[in-house]
């Protein structure tokens, strides 16, 4: 089954794939998304790429998804 991205099933789709997901892979600006904010409270385990490029304040964006374990991974190159 194809979904529209513009339609209802779409977003109810995305919303119940993030939410049944255990390990969330982000980068900081993707982290601030409205469609991962929907999984607030709801991440055991959130992976944050880019992380050697991350200011302290980019940082916490994905901290405020609330997740159980964070680790950011990046390298200098």
């Amino acid at each position: 089954m194809v979904f529209d991205k513009g339609s209802r099933d779409w977003r109810l789709n995305e919303e119940t794939l993030l939410r049944r997901s255990k390990i969330i892979c982000t980068t900081l600006s993707c982290a601030g998304m409205d469609q991962v904010k929907l999984i607030k409270n709801y991440v055991d385990y959130l992976i944050v790429d880019e992380a050697c490029q991350a200011t302290e304040p980019s940082s916490l964006i994905p901290l405020d998804l609330n997740p159980k374990r964070v680790i950011f991974v990046g390298d200098q190159n």
